[in-house]
C-alpha cells in the first residue's frame, strides 16, 4: 500500500460512516479515491470525474452541489453525494475560502455501500439536515446552529454504575446539577434525574445504600457532540425529555449534558430578542443601548463561515430599524421639543 493510500485509510478510520466498513470494503474505497490539495488555482480540478463524493480533509469551502443553497464546509464534511442518492446530475459550484486537502470518490465505488441501510442513512440524513438548515437561515436563527461543544460549559457530572444512590445524591447536591450521567468503563450506560431520585427513591422509601442504577434511566437518548443547538432541540422534543447526554462521535465518552434550560438560555441570547427591543425602543438612551449588544452578540456566536451571511442579513435588519428610530426620535425633538 503506497503511502498515499494509507493515509487515505487512515483518514477513513476515523470518517463516519465508512469507519464502519469491513477491510475489503474499506480497500475497494481506498482504490478509487484521489486525494487534491485544492486552491482557488485548481479548484476547477474537482469537476473532472465528477459526480463523485467528496470528503474534506482540510480547509474552508463554499459548496453548491444540488438544490440546496450554498453551504460553508470544512474538515469532516462530505459533498457530492446528493447527485449519487438521487441518480442526477446537479451542478457543482465550489469556491476556496481556505485551501486544503480533499478526497475525491468515484461514484463507481460509492453507490455499492449505499445500499447498506446505515451508510444509506447517513447521506440521506445529511441531505436532509441540508435543507433543514435552509429552513433555520430563513428565520436568521443563529443561534440554533452552534455547535454542541461551543454549547456545552460544565464537564460531565458522572459516577460508576455502582456507586450507591445516596453518594450520587450528594454529588447532585455538591455540583448543583438537576441530572447525572451514569458510566461503565467511561460509556454512558444510563441518567439519573432529580425527578428519579422523587419518584423512585423518595415516594417508594428506596435504600439509598443500594447502586444508582437501580433508579437510572437505561440506555438513555443520547447526542454526538458534532451535532447543533437544532438537533439537541428537535431530539428532546421528540422524546419529550429535558436533559439530553453529549457524547463523542468517535470515542463515545461523555461530553456533558444540554438541559431544557440550557437552550432557553441561548434562545434569550438570540438576536431576534435584541432586534425586537431596538424596534420597541422609546428614546435615544434605549437604541444606543440596545445597539452596543449588537457586536457582543456576533462577537460570540458567529464562529463559522457561514454564520457571517446570516450576520449581515440581521445587521441589515438592525441597521433599518436604527435609521427609523433616529428619524423618529429627532422630527420628535424638532416638533415637540422638551419644556
Amino acid at each position: 500500500m503506497t503511502a498515499i493510500a494509507k493515509q487515505v485509510e487512515d483518514f477513513l478510520d476515523t470518517s463516519a460512516p465508512f469507519d464502519t466498513l469491513d477491510s475489503d470494503q474499506k480497500l475497494q474505497l481506498v482504490k478509487h479515491a484521489e486525494l487534491i490539495y485544492v486552491t482557488a488555482d485548481n479548484v476547477g480540478e474537482l469537476q473532472q470525474g465528477y459526480p463523485a463524493l467528496f470528503l474534506i480533509q482540510s480547509g474552508q469551502f463554499s459548496v453548491q452541489d444540488s438544490d440546496a443553497p450554498l453551504r460553508h464546509l470544512s474538515e469532516g464534511d462530505y459533498f457530492g453525494y446528493t447527485s449519487i442518492i438521487e441518480k442526477r446530475s446537479f451542478p457543482l459550484s465550489v469556491s476556496v475560502d481556505s485551501p486544503g486537502l480533499v478526497y475525491r470518490f468515484d461514484a463507481s465505488a460509492i453507490e455499492p455501500l449505499l445500499e447498506e441501510t446505515a451508510i444509506h442513512h447517513f447521506f440521506d440524513g445529511l441531505r436532509n439536515n441540508a435543507l433543514q438548515n435552509h429552513a433555520i437561515s430563513d428565520t436568521n436563527s443563529m443561534w440554533l446552529y452552534k455547535g454542541l461543544r461551543d454549547v456545552i460549559e460544565k464537564s460531565p457530572v458522572s459516577v460508576a454504575q455502582g456507586t450507591s444512590i445516596s453518594a450520587a445524591a450528594q454529588l447532585m447536591t455538591n455540583k448543583k446539577v438537576s441530572s447525572l450521567l451514569v458510566t461503565n468503563e467511561d460509556k454512558l450506560i444510563g441518567i439519573v434525574t432529580d425527578r428519579d431520585l422523587r419518584s423512585r427513591v423518595v415516594a417508594t422509601s428506596l435504600d439509598t445504600s443500594l447502586s444508582v442504577d437501580r433508579i437510572m434511566t437505561p440506555n438513555p437518548a443520547q447526542i454526538t457532540g458534532n451535532r447543533t443547538l437544532f438537533d439537541a432541540l428537535a431530539l428532546m422534543t421528540e422524546r419529550n425529555i429535558h436533559h439530553l447526554p453529549v457524547i463523542d462521535h468517535q470515542s463515545l465518552v461523555p461530553l456533558g449534558m444540554i438541559t431544557a434550560s440550557d437552550i432557553i438560555r441561548h434562545q434569550r441570547g438570540n438576536v431576534l430578542f435584541i432586534i425586537g427591543e431596538l424596534s420597541k425602543a422609546e428614546s435615544l438612551y434605549e437604541l444606543t443601548r440596545l445597539s452596543w449588544q449588537l457586536p457582543h452578540y456576533f462577537s460570540a456566536h458567529a464562529k463559522k463561515a457561514g454564520d457571517y451571511d446570516i450576520a449581515g442579513k440581521i445587521l441589515s435588519q438592525a441597521t433599518d430599524i436604527m435609521t427609523r428610530k433616529l428619524i423618529g426620535f429627532f422630527q420628535q425633538s424638532r416638533f415637540f421639543p422638551a419644556e
